[in-house]
């Protein structure tokens, strides 16, 4: 949570994370919320359709379906490009739906022709670019003709992890010290 207190009427934003990793079709999960003070938890219900094969959704389709920053060694690594194939005979529009702005950038096309590609990137927050994270970016695709269809809502996951030779070497220097200082040799 962005917040330790909440004011009456004030809001706060609250991080779910939803694990698809055992589903394939339609679920539902209902994550109850307790509120210090309150004698009914919240529920809130959360319904997503999980891809067997991802790559062949419809009308757009994600390549790499699962957007991978990870850095392992020296060498920063900031940013992945990916592509978003429109698989339908309409020109759709695409929008930017939620993503963590204090971890990573998204930039998206803002039309994708029919039965046309475009690109989209990530870019890590500087302030980020050492930490290690799974988050997700979710946009919607809806015909630009404005038909009544409602759009449709993909999320892509978005995972870095860091190895580094640095990080090992710091992270052993902070075991040793707090071995030393319980008096362990």
């Amino acid at each position: 949570m962005d917040k330790e207190r909440i004011a009456v009427g004030d809001s706060a934003r609250l991080e779910i994370l939803y694990s698809t990793k055992s589903s394939i079709g339609k679920t539902t999960k209902t994550p109850r919320i307790t509120i210090k003070g309150s004698d009914l938890p919240r529920s809130v219900q959360i319904s997503a359709t999980v891809l067997a094969n991802p790559d062949s959704a419809y009308p757009v389709a994600v390549k790499p379906y699962k957007l991978d920053i990870s850095q392992f060694g020296e060498k920063k690594r900031t940013e992945i490009t990916f592509t978003l194939t429109n698989r339908s005979p309409e020109d759709l529009k695409i929008e930017l739906v939620a993503h963590d702005p204090s971890f990573f950038t998204p930039t998206l096309p803002k039309t994708i022709k029919a039965n046309g590609e475009a690109t989209g990137t990530v870019k890590i927050k500087s302030e980020k670019v050492g930490e290690s994270f799974d988050k997700s970016l979710t946009f919607a695709a809806s015909p630009v003709n404005g038909s009544n269809q409602q759009p449709v809502r993909f999320t892509v996951p978005v995972k870095r992890t860091v190895r580094t030779l640095s990080a090992k070497a710091d992270s052993l220097s902070k075991s040793v010290g707090a071995n030393k200082a319980s008096g362990g040799h």
